[in-house]
């Protein structure tokens, strides 16, 4: 039987292992390495720095220079002068001073200053060979440093790599690592402590010492597989830690025969079987594979394998979440004999994958566990309390059992046992529904009737009992179906029969009252609502008339009901009234014909003062006119004085644009310069209100809103 550190290694491996490979269990292996504490004498070299590489430039062309020689050459001020242009700048004076001391402290000895002054530099012969190689060389006696080895491959070039961050146990071995030619330390100490030894930074030592050394030692899981077509053997090393193959050690084995050889011994001393498999289980599975090209990945096509009627037992309990099409209406049931991280997280992902509200989900897991799992498990059985479609609980678990009822194909899982080239190997194979799989789900019913019919049945009452107390509510009808279709299920199973007999027939009841008492609560809420839709007038009444409506559709059943119907007719008025308020929001431009003022010479003063009154210049230039007309003058006088008191508040004067009028509505005709102006204001909710026929019959081949005064009055004068 598989357990969790086996599912764990399968889950890494499987991206690296063949289609045709059954992984057959694991084996620990031992590395040994040491930790040497070494001293040294160690060379460092230092790049020259700017300072560094001009001075000894300088020394190099002449013998010798003098503190204030060198200043003048780099253009600083060192010293005090009679020159007026030549100055002491202190700040030049101390950076100079600090790279000659620098030279020639005891650290590098490249120059000599002759004095404290530097009054006569020049370039030791150390100096000289420094400058040559552009780096001053810094000597450091006894200065300590790390190395590593690796006793098991002998790698020691990469031991650090490997063993510098592991938390390895003391080894009882003690290792030599003495070595009579340092250059071999030399080679080492280049890949583990280039800072130490690099020839080409020019990093070196001498005379190194070893002053202690921990000799410890690490255990790798190396996993072995077989693989079914080559008949062959795998092996993967499994770094535990950091949950991946250990490429350096995994590689190292597969070059070593006698390493594998050594691992497959001690391997078959623990797993080895004389027991042969009945059913030649693996020729089938090599059969299956047989179809899949030539070094395929398990990852590349793990969803084909899981179809198959043989799955590897490590593939399968990785991935038994897979199997379902959690799109349709799954019934599953699930026990299980041992837990792993794994298994919650599968079990997780059915749950919050599944897609149709009809699936039920029955999980029983084994009793007594501890730490995590025991936490995974306790916080599923709280989630299956307010989850209508799930049950989990804790039993005596002997065997795995999966069994799914599901729209397409309904199966279950059996795992049996076999033997593969001498050794015991677990698959897990699919199987069609059948008679011995429904006892199974009738026996597993029945315990979880046992375990959970009496208390639902409980809650129902209690719930009855309530909401008997209270005012009528959907929600009441929403929990009724909650407790229903917990205990549909366990009618005519098991011993608490009865009592769930008794639960559903309350349930059924107590609903009928609920639904006829819901009817009349919302029949007369939504009398009420169409009473106050027919009189609103103001939109923040109406929008809480909204806010009303919409909690009583929430407690709609039935959308085929009377209720329902009701409020389908009561959206049409609520949205005709919602066009009414978003239509009194509208700011609008109206453009007056002449004949508009003519007819109502307060017409100004009638309108709301939110809407622009666009008045054309033609308009104007008639109104003037009329003042010389005795019947008219009166009337034309008052509306010029109107338009003139109300320039600044809400009246717009405005010229015809005729370049945004088609080429063939001649600038002429009197009734085109005031359509030119309507057509100026289209996009900005204008409006042309006029009784012209022909400038309305132009109005409406341009697309123009229009009113005539009728209509106008109606709208948008307040008598």
């Amino acid at each position: 039987m598989s357990n969790e550190i086996d599912i764990e290694i399968f889950k890494h491996i499987s991206h690296e292992m063949n289609v045709a490979e059954i992984y057959l269990g694991h084996i620990p292996f031992t590395f040994h390495y040491t930790q040497a504490e070494y001293t040294a004498t160690c060379t460092e070299a230092i790049p020259f720095n700017p300072f560094d590489k001009i001075i000894c430039e300088l020394l190099t062309i002449e013998e010798q220079l003098s503190f204030e020689n060198i200043g003048d050459i780099l253009g600083m001020n060192v010293y005090k002068s009679e020159n007026p242009k030549r100055y002491l700048d202190l700040a030049e004076k101390e950076i100079l001073m600090e790279a000659l001391q620098d030279l020639a402290s005891d650290d590098f000895k490249m120059i000599e200053g002759g004095d404290i002054y530097f009054s006569r530099c020049r370039l030791t012969t150390t100096g000289k060979e420094y400058a040559q190689k552009k780096s001053k060389f810094k000597e450091t006696e006894n200065k300590p440093f790390t190395i590593y080895f690796d006793h098991t491959t002998g790698n020691h070039i990469n031991a650090k790599e490997v063993f510098e961050f592991v938390s390895g146990g003391i080894s009882p071995n003690d290792f030599a690592i003495e070595f009579a030619d340092e250059e071999v330390l030399k080679q080492i100490a280049l890949k583990q402590i280039p800072e130490i030894y690099n020839p080409e930074m020019q990093h070196s030592f001498t005379a190194a010492v070893l002053q202690s050394q921990k000799n410890f030692v690490v255990e790798y899981l190396v996993a072995i597989t077989f693989n079914l077509i080559e008949k062959s053997f795998q092996f993967y090393c499994y770094d535990s830690a950091n949950t991946k193959i250990h490429g350096q050690f995994n590689e190292w084995i597969h070059g070593n025969e006698n390493v594998k050889q050594d691992l497959l011994a001690e391997f078959s001393a623990k797993y080895s079987t004389d027991s042969v498999s009945a059913n030649n289980v693996f020729n089938v599975i090599a059969e299956q594979v047989s179809a899949f090209p030539t070094n395929t990945k398990i990852k590349s096509v793990k969803s084909d394998l899981l179809k198959m009627e043989f799955v590897d037992e490590e593939l399968f309990y990785s991935s038994f979440n897979e199997l379902l099409n959690l799109k349709d209406e799954v019934e599953l049931y699930l026990s299980l004999p041992f837990v792993t991280e794994n298994t919650f997280k599968c079990i997780r992902e059915i749950i919050q994958n599944s897609e149709n509200e009809n699936s039920r989900f029955y999980f029983v897991f084994p009793i007594e566990m501890t730490g995590t799992i025991q936490r995974e498990i306790d916080q599923l059985k709280t989630l299956s309390e307010e989850t209508e479609n799930l049950l989990a609980m804790q039993q005596s678990v002997i065997a795995f059992s999966l069994c799914c009822k599901q729209e397409t194909e309904s199966f279950y899982i059996e795992i049996i046992s076999g033997s593969v080239n001498g050794f015991s190997k677990n698959i897990s194979q699919r199987k069609l529904w059948d008679k011995r799989v429904a006892k199974i789900e009738s026996y597993l019913l029945e315990k979880f009737s046992d375990e959970f019919a009496s208390r639902i049945c409980k809650e129902v009452d209690a719930a009855v009992n309530t909401d008997m107390q209270e005012t009528v509510s959907k929600a009441q009808l929403d929990e009724l179906d909650f407790y229903e279709f917990k205990l549909q299920p366990f009618a005519n199973i098991g011993t608490q029969f009865e009592t769930v007999t008794m639960a559903l027939e309350l349930i059924d009841s107590f609903r009928e009252n609920r639904i006829e008492r819901l009817d009349e609560k919302l029949g007369g809420e939504i009398d009420e609502l169409e009473s106050k839709l027919a009189a609103v007038v103001d939109e923040k009444e109406f929008v809480e008339i909204q806010k009303s409506f919409t909690n009583t559709k929430a407690e709609i059943i039935f959308d085929d009901s009377e209720i329902a119907k009701r409020c389908q007719e009561i959206d049409k008025v609520i949205s005709s009234k919602q066009a009414e308020f978003e239509e009194a929001k509208k700011v609008f431009s109206l453009i007056l014909d002449t004949n508009i003022f003519l007819k109502d010479q307060n017409i100004i003063s009638k309108i709301s003062s939110k809407h622009k009154i666009i008045v054309a210049e033609k308009v104007l230039e008639e109104l003037n006119g009329f003042r010389n007309i005795s019947q008219l003058k009166e009337i034309a006088n008052h509306c010029l004085s109107e338009i003139q008191l109300n320039k600044n508040k809400n009246i717009h004067r405005a010229k015809a644009n005729f370049k945004r009028l088609p080429k063939e509505f001649s600038k002429k005709s009197p009734d085109n310069l005031i359509l030119a102006v309507a057509y100026m204001y289209k996009d900005l909710n204008g409006v042309l209100v006029s009784d012209v026929d022909g400038l309305n019959e132009k109005a409406k081949q341009l697309e123009i809103q229009l009113m005539n005064n009728e209509n106008f009055i109606t709208k948008f004068v307040t008598l």
